[in-house]
């Protein structure tokens, strides 16, 4: 089997059973460096996705009971298929909603997408990078340091609502509709 375009985890987005657009997935992937699949428009690819629980063990699925666990060590059937030696493992990562707002502020202004949202909603010049999306970022919050953001504060509430208009806006250039 050829080397793989993206080895990674990954995070489910939505999933859809259309009528006129078939079975389709939307996958969140790590955002650094070039995107993997750049170019690669309509092409098809060879996938398995094996569910991860908190403990970044595989987990399977038992009809009667949802998603389980696999036993430590064991993958589902297949899963070996890709490469026994998938590379050196983070540490466990935390589930976006799972992190402190601070953190996740902090993330935001790595992110390009979130640099085009600042662009296009007027938060920031173009041109914009890491530097200018944190000023714009604390800007928004009020705050002169990102660890002032905590969900008990007006700050965090300020933070929350910058954060679920990033989500919207970026859902709908997704969807084709900004």
């Amino acid at each position: 089997m050829a080397d793989a375009l993206y080895r990674g985890e990954c995070r489910l987005k939505r999933w859809n059973d259309g009528s006129t657009t078939g079975r389709t997935i939307t996958l969140e992937i790590d955002s650094e460096g070039v995107h993997p699949f750049k170019g690669y428009e309509g092409e098809r690819f060879a996938v398995m996705i094996v569910p991860l629980g908190n403990d970044d063990q595989p987990m399977k699925k038992d009809s009667s009971e949802g998603v389980v666990a696999s036993p430590p060590g064991r993958l589902p059937a297949g899963a070996a298929e890709l490469g026994s030696n998938p590379g050196p493992r983070s540490k466990s990562k935390k589930r976006w909603n799972d992190m402190p707002l601070s953190q996740r502020a902090a993330l935001l202004t790595k992110d390009p997408v979130f640099w085009s949202f600042l662009e296009s909603t007027r938060r920031a010049d173009r041109g914009c990078d890491e530097r200018r999306a944190d000023e714009a970022l604390k800007g928004e919050c009020a705050v002169f340091s990102k660890a002032e953001i905590r969900e008990s504060n007006n700050e965090g509430r300020r933070f929350l609502k910058l954060e679920s208009n990033f989500l919207a806006w970026k859902q709908a250039v997704q969807h084709g509709a900004a």
